[in-house]
């Protein structure tokens, strides 16, 4: 595919539909002995050993990283970070600024059920987050709250494939009052 590509960018597309080129031949790769075969086995299986051995002393728990509008993102060093409880992770920021207030959407995950949730966190103008407020729980898993306005009015739709489904909210008051809308 890539041969055809840059052939399609160096000679148009007319002359690479009248050009033939025939394939070269490619050469056959030694079959590799026992010896080389153990060796490779064996920095496999101690690739994938030491990765179960390092994840049953530690947890892989994610953040959220923003950066104030004002900022020059230069830097990671500039990016405030959120770090949730050790229990949990959050993903799949959404923000969203109504009445000169900025507010996080996210989706949070407890490690003990794995089923994920829509939450919301408000920012202050040092960039310091208010408490997180869970703002849609369902039985199933809810991730990244995707919000829009439509005639004045807030929605979500949130990542619900768990579920098979598309479900549609309404802001019944904001930040934290959502009412099902439809599937």
């Amino acid at each position: 595919i890539q041969k055809k590509i840059e052939q399609l960018y160096k000679l148009g597309w007319n002359r690479m539909l009248t050009t033939s080129e025939k394939p070269k031949e490619e050469s056959v790769a030694e079959i590799p002995g026992n010896l080389s075969v153990l060796s490779g086995s064996i920095r496999v299986f101690y690739s994938y050993l030491s990765e179960k051995v390092s994840n049953l002393f530690s947890i892989e728990q994610w953040s959220i990283l923003y950066l104030s509008d004002n900022e020059n993102i230069n830097s990671l060093e500039r990016f405030h970070r959120i770090t949730p409880p050790k229990d949990r992770l959050w993903a799949d920021p959404f923000v969203i600024n109504k009445k000169n207030k900025t507010y996080i959407f996210a989706e949070e995950m407890e490690f003990s059920n794995g089923t994920g949730k829509i939450i919301v966190t408000e920012l202050d103008k040092s960039g310091l987050q208010g408490k997180p407020i869970t703002v849609l729980e369902e039985n199933h898993h809810l991730s990244y709250p995707y919000l829009f306005n439509n005639d004045g009015e807030l929605y979500m739709i949130p990542e619900t494939s768990q579920n098979r489904t598309i479900e549609l909210y309404k802001c019944a008051g904001f930040p934290n009052q959502w009412t099902h809308v439809k599937t």
